[in-house]
């Protein structure tokens, strides 16, 4: 058994993106790379880390700016196909920067339901990601947004095989979460999925920044979820979609799940010493 924890850090587009989400915010994603380089690549390491991050078709965006064809986001939005085109151009690039910004080298892949669900395509996606963890490589994951369409909100049938998109980085980050909380390759000591977004954490007064809610237990939860969830963040999941996932997570066998701010030096780190956000666990 490893003595490190395994944390799962989702990095939300308001996170990494400007307000517009036009532009990667490359300070930010610096700052939060510098965390992750403490928090897993450095000598004093302390976690074992694996990165969702959102900000592909912001980056795509980006890249076809420079280009001249300035393109707003909400053109993007409302055109699927530009919004997959902008997705298969800024991946690579939304990669790119967070190596740069880490430090290390980043291994990215596009994973669907099918992956993470089947046992014999997850058996051999867990491999590679605990060999990159192994070679102090940082795996990165996105949702592969061109292969996801509307008409995928709902299962397909294709060829006898069920198939769905994810809706967002929120559900992935805790799939992933609960499948490398089971996987037989290592055991941690605790398995973490945290989410960097835009919020202070999970609020007791949507109106009052300052009312963080600091710990509250899978079953309070659970229990008053309808009240807590009533924001407008900016991004497709929302503090909503978050606290879903982190009761799908927790009920999945992840042991804690922390809510805070991704912004501004030190973030990251201050969410994973418990000294900002909010913590759930059962």
């Amino acid at each position: 058994m490893r003595e490190k924890e395994l944390l799962v850090v989702k990095a939300g587009t308001a996170v990494v993106s400007n307000q517009e989400k036009t532009r990667l915010d490359v300070n930010n994603i610096t700052n939060i790379g510098r965390d992750i380089f403490q928090l897993g690549f450095s000598q004093k390491s302390e976690a074992d880390i694996v990165l969702v991050s959102s900000g592909a078709v912001t980056a795509g965006i980006q890249r076809i700016d420079l280009r001249g064809d300035v393109l707003s986001r909400q053109e993007v939005d409302n055109n699927i196909r530009k919004k997959q085109v902008a997705a298969m151009i800024g991946d690579p690039i939304l990669t790119r920067v967070w190596s740069d910004s880490v430090g290390v080298p980043v291994a990215a892949d596009l994973p669907t339901h099918n992956d993470l669900g089947r046992d014999e395509h997850w058996q051999s996606l867990s491999n590679v990601i605990f060999e990159a963890i192994d070679m102090n490589v940082l795996p990165k994951f996105n949702e592969g947004d061109a292969r996801s369409t509307e008409e995928l909100e709902s299962e397909i049938i294709t060829k006898g095989i069920e198939f769905k998109r994810f809706a967002d980085n929120d559900p992935l980050a805790a799939m992933l979460a609960i499948n490398l909380s089971k996987a037989s390759y290592e055991h941690y000591q605790k398995t973490k999925l945290i989410y960097l977004t835009s919020k202070p954490g999970i609020l007791e007064d949507i109106e009052d920044e300052s009312s963080v809610i600091s710990d509250i237990s899978f079953d309070e939860l659970e229990k008053f979820s309808s009240e807590l969830v009533n924001d407008s963040e900016s991004s497709n999941g929302g503090m909503d979609s978050k606290i879903a996932s982190t009761l799908q997570a927790l009920k999945g066998g992840v042991d804690e799940v922390l809510i805070g701010s991704g912004i501004g030096s030190q973030a990251l780190n201050n969410l994973v010493k418990l000294k900002a956000g909010t913590r759930i666990s059962c």
